[in-house]
């Protein structure tokens, strides 16, 4: 009996290594990171002129693009309203000031697909128990399974495990074929519809109730702490939002409009394809006239120093 308990501790242990070890070489950098990176500049922050929120279409729009120090870029792709409401959260716990939020407005960010393609274990690190009780119905267990357990035992989840399996993949793939980036002008008709198909049928799943009660909360927050918010819809390419203008699907715009949020509509901005890596995400060209568009219509002052 003592051989087996024996056995089992050494069996254990040298799992948790093998765990502990994969979360120092994959799993932090390609999950975490962002956000242990985010955490250290917030730490010395003080005041945030805007502040940008959104996922893969506000994060196409490099850091750059927006002129520091005015804007703070604060998106990653897949990020979620509840995502969102952590970073906000977490700013007025530390007493940051914020001028103003520039919230992504897109429909698809309300679709239930959103809880489950999402970083509400990485934007943990950014937030409390109560706020997971709260929005998510968390228990304490739940809470520290993911804030602790998920992070630095990562192989116990069976996503983590199809993740590293995929990357890996696609290493060995680049090793042995040369890659190239295709633009969505580049696209045949026939490939563009295929891949609006496989977004529209992805993305587009009914509306999660509770995202659309988290965009509700973070407006709600803002109002109590007179942060003011401006509502943004990103481009989509001329196809591919005629096929989502057929579908009837709540407007998180209009729901903004309702609490009294204005929004600027990029929705129809470019009818050129060329503006455009897919069929919703701008390309460098596109974002950088995106950016410039954006702070014309915020009206911000940008200081003189700053390029």
């Amino acid at each position: 009996m003592k051989g087996f308990l024996r056995n089992t501790m050494w069996y254990l242990a040298g799992l948790l290594a093998i765990n502990l070890v994969l979360y120092q070489i994959f799993f932090k950098p390609n999950l975490y990171e962002k956000y242990l990176q985010s955490l250290s500049q917030l730490k010395s922050e003080k005041h945030i002129p805007v502040l940008v929120l959104g996922d893969s279409h506000a994060n196409a729009i490099p850091a750059d693009y927006w002129p520091n120090p005015v804007f703070k870029r604060f998106c990653y792709p897949s990020d979620s309203y509840f995502d969102m409401y952590n970073k906000i959260s977490y700013c007025i716990r530390r007493g940051i000031q914020i001028d103003r939020i520039l919230l992504i407005a897109d429909d698809h960010v309300v679709s239930d697909y959103r809880t489950r393609a999402n970083n509400i274990e990485t934007s943990i690190l950014l937030s409390t128990f109560r706020t997971y009780k709260e929005l998510l119905n968390f228990n304490r267990a739940q809470y520290l399974y993911m804030r602790y357990v998920k992070r630095y035992v990562p192989m116990m989840e069976a996503s983590n495990s199809l993740l590293l399996y995929n990357f890996l993949e696609a290493r060995m793939r680049t090793r042995e074929y040369h890659y190239v980036e295709k633009q969505w002008a580049a696209y045949t008709p026939q490939e563009q519809e295929q891949s609006i198909q496989s977004r529209v049928k992805s993305q587009y799943a009914p509306a999660a109730k509770s995202l659309l009660a988290c965009t509700d909360s973070i407006l709600s927050m803002c109002r109590q702490h007179q942060i003011p918010v401006t509502g943004i819809v990103y481009p989509l390419s001329s196809r591919y939002r005629n096929r989502v203008d057929q579908m009837d699907y709540p407007s998180v715009s209009q729901r903004f409009l309702a609490s009294g949020v204005p929004v600027l509509n990029f929705r129809s901005y470019f009818s050129d394809d060329r503006y455009f890596f897919d069929q919703d995400h701008v390309n460098d060209a596109g974002a950088k006239i995106l950016a410039d568009s954006v702070i014309h219509y915020l009206h911000v002052a940008i200081p003189a120093h700053v390029e």
